[in-house]
C-alpha cells in the first residue's frame, strides 16, 4: 500500500497506527487504490460507528483478502 502511495513504509503505519492525521489527499489516494469510495474507509475505522457500516467492513475485508492487500491486525 505504502509503495502504491507513493510514501514510505513508516508513513503509511504511522497513518494505519493513527499517529497522524489524515488529509483528503491520502484519502484520495486509498480510496482509489483499493477502488471504494472515500467514505467507505470510514467504516473500517474504531472511531466511526455508522448504521450499515459492519457489511461495508466486510466488503473491504473480503476485498483486500481477494486482493492480498495486509489487513492490520486488530481489523481481523
Amino acid at each position: 500500500m505504502a509503495f502504491e502511495m507513493g510514501i514510505s513504509q513508516k508513513a503509511y503505519s504511522d497513518i494505519e497506527n493513527s499517529k497522524v492525521k489524515i488529509n483528503l489527499e491520502i484519502l484520495t489516494k486509498i480510496s482509489d487504490i483499493l477502488e471504494i469510495k472515500p467514505s467507505d474507509i470510514c467504516s473500517i475505522s474504531h472511531k466511526c460507528n455508522t448504521d450499515g457500516s459492519e457489511d461495508k467492513y466486510h466488503g473491504l475485508l473480503e476485498y483486500m483478502k481477494k486482493n492480498n492487500i495486509s489487513i492490520p491486525e486488530e481489523y481481523l
